[in-house]
């Protein structure tokens, strides 16, 4: 790959899994927040969507009072823009292969940091944990 591999890889329902996964399958975000970033054919995100929102949970995501969370691989351009508000039954996407990926998955990544993330904000590995922390 030519970015480092943060985040799991996983199937629309969140179950750790790195193949079988239906192409097609619809990707819901895991927290309510704000579009910022959307991306259609990145060399290494595909067609992704990045969502910001305010920790849910600083006991267990201890970064700081702001997450970013990242997803990625979708099959065709994401259904959200900049700026929308998503919540948990908005459907982002479909489950797909792009950008540097090697089979059909959702790669979902989450950054947490004390200062809220902004449409200015490129990538940073800066502030990645372990999603399942969250998903349990």
């Amino acid at each position: 790959p030519s970015i480092s591999h943060y985040g799991i890889d996983r199937d629309a329902h969140y179950k750790q899994s790195d193949g079988g996964n239906a192409p097609g399958d619809p990707i819901y975000p895991i927290y309510s927040g704000t579009v910022v970033k959307v991306y259609e054919k990145n060399a290494d995100f595909g067609n992704s969507v990045w969502i910001a929102s305010s920790n849910p949970n600083t006991s267990v995501i201890t970064g700081g009072a702001y997450i970013r969370h990242l997803y990625m691989h979708l099959n065709s351009k994401p259904l959200v823009q900049v700026g929308d508000y998503v919540t948990t039954n908005t459907v982002l996407g479909y489950m797909g292969t792009t950008g540097d990926s090697t089979g059909v998955h959702l790669h979902l990544g989450v950054q947490a940091r004390s200062t809220a993330y902004t449409s200015s904000d490129g990538y940073t590995t800066n502030g990645f944990f372990d999603p399942e922390l969250i998903l349990k």
